[in-house]
């Protein structure tokens, strides 16, 4: 995508937290955006950023296909990925942090780690590889890995605990809380995207992270912000050895207290990107 010239770019998710900080960034580069609209609601927000709505989801195959086509850079699904076999058009998807298992020696964990695969309930690599295996048959695919922190423009990832931590009534954390988990701002990220889509290689993996932050200093935040007690949660059972895992491993959320205060997902699908 050269930054110079403007483009046509399809984007599914572009109402979402990441997404819409992608839109906004290709608009105000000059590019044309189309969106992937499921709603009316949808429909005006995407106008209101400047971007085309096209009503459908991702099981309308058809139609992912035909912008995917029209698109001067496509996204991560299957139909989008056929549409530019024999292209030299980018297909940008969206992956998580913790499908990069963590230096076991407390070292920066890069895009040459091994993938892990060993955290309960998320299975984000499958769906990372599986895109990624488009760029042997010709497509240029690249995958951003998102952390589980992307903050900015009063949106964050730490507002999930937000909630939690407030039916609670506690902020928690585990252990002595000096697991570190990644971060970026919304900016960063969309300009990473835009990126991608203009210089990246097929098979191209990055992680997309500003900063670290320990686990404590999030929890003492979220307590100093809703006046609550900060207290040490003990999950039962083993703690994860590779320290990729939020708050030392996934067991905390499968806990009782957890649950009861509402549970939380260990990153959520961004959906698929075009960028």
């Amino acid at each position: 995508m050269a930054s110079k010239s403007s483009r046509r770019i399809f984007v599914t998710g572009g109402s979402g937290n990441v997404g819409s900080a992608v839109v906004t960034a290709a608009v105000s580069q000059g590019h044309t955006v189309h969106a992937l609209s499921r709603s009316t609601v949808s429909d005006t927000a995407l106008r209101s950023l400047g971007a085309v709505p096209v009503r459908g989801d991702l099981a309308a195959l058809d139609i992912l296909a035909a912008e995917a086509a029209a698109a001067d850079a496509a996204a991560a699904v299957d139909a989008m990925a056929r549409a530019l076999e024999a292209t030299t058009k980018p297909l940008v998807v969206t992956s998580g942090t913790l499908v990069a298992r963590a230096d076991p020696n407390g070292g920066v964990t890069d895009e040459t780690a091994p993938v892990n695969k060993e955290i309960p309930g998320y299975r984000r690599w499958e769906a990372e590889a599986h895109a990624l295996a488009w760029a042997a048959r010709g497509v240029r695919v690249v995958a951003l890995r998102m952390p589980m922190c992307v903050y900015g423009h009063g949106k964050s990832g730490p507002a999930i605990f937000l909630g939690v931590m407030a039916k609670l009534g506690v902020a928690l954390y585990v252990g002595d809380g000096a697991t570190h988990v990644s971060a970026v701002h919304l900016d960063d990220a969309a300009r990473l995207y835009l990126l991608a889509a203009e210089r990246g290689k097929a098979g191209d993996i990055f992680n997309c992270v500003s900063a670290t932050v320990a686990i404590r200093e999030v929890v003492e935040a979220v307590g100093a912000a809703l006046q609550l007690p900060c207290t040490v949660h003990h999950p039962g059972g083993s703690t994860a050895e590779n320290g990729s895992a939020l708050y030392h491993g996934a067991d905390l959320f499968e806990s009782p207290v957890m649950q009861q205060g509402g549970g939380v997902g260990l990153g959520a699908g961004q959906g698929a990107w075009v960028s």
